[in-house]
């Protein structure tokens, strides 16, 4: 059940599901893969601390994964733990350089400190790596914005709702 629905992208039932598979399984693999699926959720239900948790989790039982550190790195930006946030980032980068969800998770760890050269290439080339990356075209257009490229910025942020109008950051 878990599974399917993450292939329909229900991530409210989807983490929901795996919390309660979790409790029933033995194979490592399988845990870890659960608390993956739980951090990348509750991400994309803007649950922050939530993620947090089940990042720091499923970074514990597979430190190889990827995903699990730009899960976590993203949930530890969004409750204001930058500096921690940039260094599991930067993680998930030499894990997966061509990984353009970690690109964007470096560009928000840097927008958020205020490293606004940093978080702009980041944002850039994690939509070369992936035109689609809806949060990177929003964290684009926050940086445009910022520095007055306003048609830049309304374009960025256009492209953003575009592609999720979940996306609420893009309508500043």
């Amino acid at each position: 059940v878990a599974r399917i629905n993450k292939d329909l992208e229900e991530w409210d039932y989807m983490t929901k599901a795996y919390a309660e598979a979790v409790d029933y399984l033995e194979d490592p693999a399988k845990v870890a893969e659960c608390w993956e699926a739980m951090a990348m959720g509750y991400v994309r239900l803007a649950n922050y601390p939530k993620a947090v948790e089940a990042g720091r989790k499923a970074v514990e039982l597979n430190p190889s994964s990827a995903q699990s550190h730009v899960d976590l790195a993203l949930g530890l930006a969004k409750t204001g733990k930058i500096v921690e946030a940039a260094e599991v980032a930067q993680k998930g980068l030499e894990l997966a350089p061509d990984n353009g969800f970690a690109h964007s998770t470096v560009g928000e760890a840097a927008l958020a400190e205020g490293n606004l050269k940093l978080a702009e290439s980041s944002f850039r080339r994690a939509l070369e790596l992936d035109e689609g990356n809806g949060g990177a075209h929003a964290g684009l257009a926050e940086i445009l914005y910022e520095g007055g490229d306003y048609v830049g910025a309304i374009a960025s942020a256009t492209t953003a709702l575009e592609l999720d109008q979940q996306l609420t950051r893009a309508y500043g």
